[in-house]
């Protein structure tokens, strides 16, 4: 399990699974779309540094 450490981040993080535009998720949250850029950048760093997600995310098996 990976754990994103803002919840801004973890907000962006849901939307985004739920198929929600940059757009819709910044007048969400009352950002620019160069904010939601960012954050959304920071997940993906968040998550490429996160080895447990990344073995799953790449269908490798996992110590549970």
């Amino acid at each position: 399990m990976f754990v994103l450490d803002r919840e801004i981040l973890r907000i962006v993080y849901d939307c985004m699974l739920s198929g929600v535009t940059r757009q819709q998720i910044a007048v969400h949250l009352e950002i620019s779309r160069d904010s939601v850029d960012k954050l959304r950048s920071d997940i993906k760093a968040q998550i490429g540094t996160n080895t447990t997600f990344s073995k799953v995310l790449h269908g490798e098996k996992v110590a549970v």
